[in-house]
């Protein structure tokens, strides 16, 4: 009832125009002389403002209408001479940043441009060279930049993630993509970081001397991100596209690495894994999310069913859904009651739980389950969304003349526990903090593994 109630909330009733709404007024028009990109813009606008949840003063307000409008038309007016697809892309980008919401993002859209030959991550804040594109610069491998067409990595980075959308300035999620992203055609052109030939200085250090080459970004995307997740892992936690589990050998530990959670299939699952970890007797399990980016929380729900041990309420998350007339409604109550699966099926051992920056969105709820909740160990790093965040996302428009796909959420999320600490501002941190080292993914080590191996001991 719970699931189907918030469906009926997230759907309009009455139906509303487009400019009925404050700051939805004839300014959001395109006028007679727009080009592709300002009509584009303000189809994107018009959706946006009609459907997320962020102009309301309660609980997460991003923006008034007023400023939205304001905000409308700056970026409409930065349009107005742009040619170039890439351009306008950085022009948006900004401009769906200031709603900090993580989901409102074309990232995807600057997979097909032009980026350097190398590949960088960021190791603390120091900006490492993980991979070459072509043979002729492998020998920067594992090499520190000190400086982008003459800025700070930092300081570059600053001004990119102005344009990278994540929750309340979330850096740790914004530098899933950053690292790419500084060293892409459209950014270091719209920094003016190009020298006439079209290439960017970039300096490198081993630590005893420095070296400055000139890069052009005309290579495929290096896709850092993925590199580095998919090889600080074992043989154990190798990545998979889909979703497994399998026992330890010599060890009664379960491992499940839960990557996609489709809206159906999940009672079944759950119901053949446990089924499993009772008959192999296991005493831990291992829940892996860190590349889990979100999907149907009903696999929360359910999994929670087989590690308690009596009927009980568990904190969740708070909902709101947009409703700027009146205020935005609440739709979710933060406590779920939750009641165990029989007795042969539950789990009775100690739970772990992996996360890292990319477990974003629907994915959060069991890190906020289990750790609010105290029914497991959350280790890794902090996810990718803070403890109030927006969320749900509604069908998706292709804007008309670029056909580039854009969604929108249209609700919010609040952790309910009254101990959480929740605030706009704070990350869902786990309890046993581990980052990766550079040294982790030059030996293909999977730090966070290790030390839940360690707390379970011999």
């Amino acid at each position: 009832m719970r699931k189907k109630c918030l469906a009926l909330a997230l759907i309009l009733s009455p139906l509303v125009s487009l400019y009925s709404l404050p700051g939805l007024d004839s300014s959001m028009r395109p006028l007679p002389d727009a080009n592709i990109y300002q009509e584009d813009f303000l189809q994107l606008a018009r959706y946006v403002r009609l459907y997320h949840p962020g102009f309301g003063e309660q609980p997460l307000q991003a923006m008034t209408g007023d400023e939205y409008a304001a905000l409308v038309e700056k970026v409409y007016r930065e349009l107005g001479p742009v040619s170039s697809a890439s351009e306008a892309k950085v022009l948006i980008s900004w401009f769906l940043e200031k709603m900090k919401d993580g989901h409102l993002s074309i990232i995807k859209a600057f997979d097909d441009v032009g980026y350097a030959p190398i590949g960088t991550w960021w190791f603390g804040d120091d900006l490492m060279v993980i991979n070459a594109g072509k043979s002729e610069y492998a020998g920067l491998l594992h090499k520190k930049i000190t400086s982008i067409g003459g800025l700070p990595p930092l300081r570059l980075e600053g001004l990119v993630n102005e344009c990278i959308s994540a929750d309340d300035s979330h850096l740790l999620f914004k530098r899933l993509f950053s690292p790419d992203l500084m060293l892409s055609e459209p950014f270091l052109s719209h920094f003016n970081l190009l020298d006439q030939t079209g290439c960017v200085a970039v300096s490198f250090t081993d630590g005893a001397r420095e070296e400055t080459l000139s890069l052009r970004p005309n290579c495929g995307k290096p896709d850092s991100c993925a590199a580095v997740y998919r090889a600080c892992r074992n043989e154990v936690t190798r990545l998979d596209e889909g979703n497994r589990y399998e026992m330890l050998p010599d060890r009664p530990v379960i491992y499940l690495q839960l990557n996609v959670m489709h809206s159906h299939g999940y009672e079944e699952y759950f119901r053949d894994f446990f089924k499993e970890a009772n008959a192999r007797k296991a005493k831990y399990l291992i829940l892996d999310i860190r590349n889990n980016q979100g999907g149907s929380y009903e696999w929360c729900y359910e999994f929670l069913r087989y590690v308690v041990d009596r009927e009980r309420d568990v904190f969740l998350y708070n909902g709101w859904r947009a409703n700027d007339r009146y205020g935005n409604e609440r739709v979710e109550d933060g406590r779920h009651r939750v009641r165990p699966a029989e007795p042969g099926l539950r789990f009775q051992g100690r739970v772990f739980l992996l996360t890292s920056a990319k477990t974003f969105s629907a994915a959060t709820f069991f890190p906020v389950a289990l750790k609010d909740n105290s029914l497991g160990l959350v280790v890794g790093e902090p996810v990718g969304n803070m403890s109030v965040r927006y969320g749900y996302m509604v069908p998706p428009i292709e804007l008309a003349n670029t056909r580039w796909v854009f969604s929108t959420t249209s609700c919010i999320w609040e952790r309910a526990s009254p101990e959480a600490g929740a605030r706009k501002d704070s990350y869902i941190l786990p309890d046993e903090a581990v980052k990766i080292t550079m040294d982790d993914y030059i030996n293909r080590r999977d730090p966070a593994f290790e030390r839940v191996m360690e707390l379970i001991g011999d």
